[in-house]
């Protein structure tokens, strides 16, 4: 019999693992944490994506299978991934306006090694 997990769940990073420009989507990973455990969701997002429902499924995935946990500081996280996804489509959208084939891979290339570590926070 398994023993459902309880506690609460830390989302640490959100880290872009592909941008792909010509099928307009980015391939993202959320590192989470659970009892000393580390975990990984990877999901696609398109460029045209409602972003809030993206994080939202995003975070049922990670509590998907963990019936009694909670992710800690659900709603202030959710702000966090969401602007900071927002920030990151805004930045893809962007790039299709450089027209100097330097820059343009200067900027593909920072996109596509994105990640961002999420500290824990303090209250």
């Amino acid at each position: 019999m398994n023993i459902p997990e309880k506690g609460m769940i830390t989302i640490d990073e959100l880290k872009v693992d592909k941008l792909n420009v010509s099928q307009k989507n980015l391939d993202l990973s959320f590192g989470y944490s659970l009892q000393g455990q580390t975990g990984k969701v990877s999901k696609r997002v398109q460029f045209g994506d409602d972003t809030v429902n993206f994080v939202l499924n995003v975070m049922n995935e990670i509590k998907r299978g963990k019936p009694l946990t909670k992710i800690e500081n659900e709603s202030e996280m959710k702000e966090k991934l969401v602007n900071h996804l927002r920030r990151l489509l805004k930045e893809v959208d962007d790039l299709g306006k450089i027209n100097e084939q330097t820059r343009y891979m200067r900027e593909f290339n920072r996109i596509n090694c994105y990640k961002i570590k999420f500290p824990e926070i303090v209250i």
